[in-house]
């Protein structure tokens, strides 16, 4: 901008030629850049100047004010024997709107500015516009770059936490598949039945039960099903009127919702992981109705 008002000055032979842009909070103009021909035309007129500059802007409109009698009043009581005798403005627009002005001033000149010279004006006007509108959109291409680099930056976190996340659930998998695999010879097969009903109850958040020296009731069984309560490996421990109790040797989410909706919908059922081999023995058992059954 600053090149173009120096240009401007030196084309159109003007004593000063200023860019101001418009304060849209307060309505009042600001000087952008300002070239003078010498520092005597510097600081001449600059009020009346900044007025009709603020008025062509709000206006859209370009002025061109040739010699002083078409000057308003307030121009003719400057003082001092320099005035303006010819102004020039023509707005700068950006996306549409005017937000600024190209203002050229003569000073104490008999001839002034003719519509050839706002012609001129107008063509460094539109060449500070494009430059306006280039920069405006280099600025908007810099953001949406900034943007996607973001983006992109958060995605990447984003898909290195998704992996981790799934390495450690892998990890988790392996482990409980792990405890489940068969043991080496010569390690106790009870740690094998520990870590079995452990993974169970920990995958469904039930508690461990323990049905050592238990016998089954058939009437109990006959709660669920005897037949079903065989082939799913399911023991009913207790079923009163508020709630049952049921072990499980190797609980899955299907058995379970099956189970629920078997059981009235105002009865609580409490499940228990169970040691599939202390359900297998409960399950080939012969059922003995003076027995004593314990459980915990």
């Amino acid at each position: 901008m600053d090149f173009i008002v120096h240009e401007s000055l030196k084309c159109l032979n003007a004593h000063r030629v200023s860019c101001y842009q418009l304060d849209e909070k307060n309505e009042s103009l600001s000087g952008k850049s300002t070239h003078a021909s010498g520092p005597e035309y510097a600081e001449i007129g600059l009020f009346e100047e900044k007025e009709l500059a603020r008025n062509a802007l709000k206006q859209g409109n370009r002025l061109l004010l040739k010699e002083p009698k078409e000057f308003s009043d307030s121009f003719k009581l400057m003082k001092g024997e320099r005035k303006i005798t010819s102004l020039m403005n023509v707005p700068l627009s950006l996306q549409g709107k005017s937000i600024k002005v190209l203002s050229a001033v003569l000073i104490n000149e008999v001839q002034g500015f003719d519509e050839k010279d706002l012609q001129w004006l107008a063509i460094f006007g539109n060449l500070a516009s494009i430059a306006m509108e280039n920069s405006f959109l280099l600025a908007q291409v810099r953001k949406g770059t900034s943007l996607l680099k973001n983006y992109e930056q958060h995605l990447g976190n984003f898909q290195d936490q998704l992996q981790e996340l799934a390495k450690k659930e892998t990890q988790h998998l392996e482990d409980s598949i792990r405890r489940f695999l068969p043991k080496k010879e010569g390690e106790e097969k009870s740690s094998d039945y520990s870590s079995y009903s452990d993974a169970f109850s920990k995958t469904f958040n039930i508690p461990i039960i323990s049905l050592a020296g238990f016998t089954l009731d058939p009437l109990l069984q006959k709660t669920v099903g005897e037949k079903y309560a065989q082939n799913n490996a399911v023991i009913v421990v207790e079923n009163s009127p508020d709630k049952i109790k049921i072990a499980l040797a190797e609980p899955t989410k299907f058995i379970m919702d099956e189970l629920r909706r078997t059981i009235p919908p105002k009865k609580k059922i409490e499940f228990y992981q169970a040691n599939p081999e202390e359900v297998r023995l409960c399950l080939n058992k012969f059922y003995n109705p003076f027995g004593m059954n314990k459980y915990r």
